[in-house]
């Protein structure tokens, strides 16, 4: 007869296989339980970061800020981190919290997070993003998805476990598989902590063999992008065009890049055009390549109070470089106001929908 302990472990890699548990580890990997203490085996980025009342992890206080904690007693390759996080309502009930994976220094590593934005109880899903920083200011995505099953909601904790066995990554929200991929862009380094707004952590349990951390880069910071946009941020609206090109506006500035983002050209919008962006207007292309503006005259807009209220539409037949003359959209015959709701309170607010 085999052993227990044997027949446990033949038992356990037999669940991997099936795809039931997670893989089996050796008896030698160490399980440590992070807090932030006296600071000395953390270095931070964007702010100091605190222990708080009942085992809480805390980002510094500061607003408007992106905070990064990077934990370098050690280093490691495959892991197991499982942790809580809690998203709040400051800075208009937008923010991401996550984990630092594999990092090399304050500048290069995964980061695996959960963005939320605008008022929860409007939003179309839980979303969860492996993004891979690489010292220039930006987050690309490997993945970015949607999570069935998980509500998204602000002021409440999410539990979470990641796994990064060799270049697999996996994550789990609150039980449910959220992200599940391969990337070998970093293969070791660093745990951490990050985020924006108001967020913050408990219970994180780091799983995995360690190995001796090198000399921490003090001379890497939080860079931002290379591109300031010179759009307001009064909620800009933007959309790609038909032949490929990124168009972010606000006000009368419409801003294009030909390049995925990386870099961008001002354009001056013609004063006939509805005005973009501050709850004006929506930069919107249709399935068929049609280029359009939409907006309402009401509400917040001022400098089109001259024309009658109701739904405008500007359209553009050569990617937004030029643009028709806006006009009026005709209401329905039987259509009619809803009671209560005053002509001069009507705006767009969020995306156009395509049926």
């Amino acid at each position: 007869m085999r052993p227990i302990t044997t027949m446990t472990a033949l038992l356990c890699c037999t669940l991997v296989a099936w795809g039931i548990a997670g893989p089996c580890r050796a008896a030698a990997e160490d399980a440590v339980a992070l807090k932030i203490g006296d600071g000395s085996n953390w270095r931070f980025l964007g702010g100091e970061w605190t222990d708080g009342d009942d085992g809480l992890i805390l980002p510094t206080p500061k607003r408007n800020v992106h905070s990064r904690a990077f934990y370098t007693a050690h280093t490691y390759t495959d892991v197991t981190v499982e942790f809580e996080y809690w998203g709040g309502f400051r800075e208009s009930a937008s923010g991401t919290a996550g984990l630092i994976l594999r990092a090399r220094d304050g500048g290069h590593f995964y980061w695996i997070h959960f963005p939320w934005t605008g008022q929860p109880y409007r939003a179309k899903g839980f979303w969860a993003g492996l993004g891979i920083v690489s010292g220039d200011g930006y987050v690309r995505h490997a993945k970015f998805d949607i999570v069935p099953g998980v509500p998204s909601e602000w002021q409440r904790w999410y539990a979470v476990k990641v796994e990064a066995v060799g270049t697999r990554i996996r994550v789990w929200v609150d039980g449910r598989l959220a992200l599940d991929l391969n990337d070998d862009t970093y293969a070791a380094g660093y745990i951490g902590l990050a985020g924006w707004a108001e967020y913050k952590f408990r219970n994180v349990r780091v799983t995995g063999k360690p190995s001796a951390a090198p000399p921490w880069d003090e001379s890497v910071s939080i860079r931002k992008p290379m591109v300031e946009l010179p759009v307001p941020s009064s909620m800009p609206t933007g959309c790609v065009a038909p032949n490929g090109d990124v168009l972010l506006g606000s006000g009368m500035t419409l801003l294009r890049s030909t390049d995925k983002g990386r870099t961008w050209s001002e354009e001056q919008l013609p004063e006939h055009v509805f005005p973009l962006g501050d709850m004006g207007a929506t930069l919107f292309c249709t399935g068929k390549g049609r280029l359009i503006v939409h907006g309402a005259i009401g509400g917040y807009v001022t400098k089109v109070e001259s024309r009658a209220h109701g739904f405008y539409i500007s359209e553009s037949f050569d990617n937004g470089r030029t643009w028709s003359e806006t006009v009026l959209s005709p209401l329905k015959e039987d259509f009619e106001w809803p009671k209560g709701l005053a002509k001069d309170r009507l705006w767009v607010y969020g995306p156009l929908t395509e049926t």
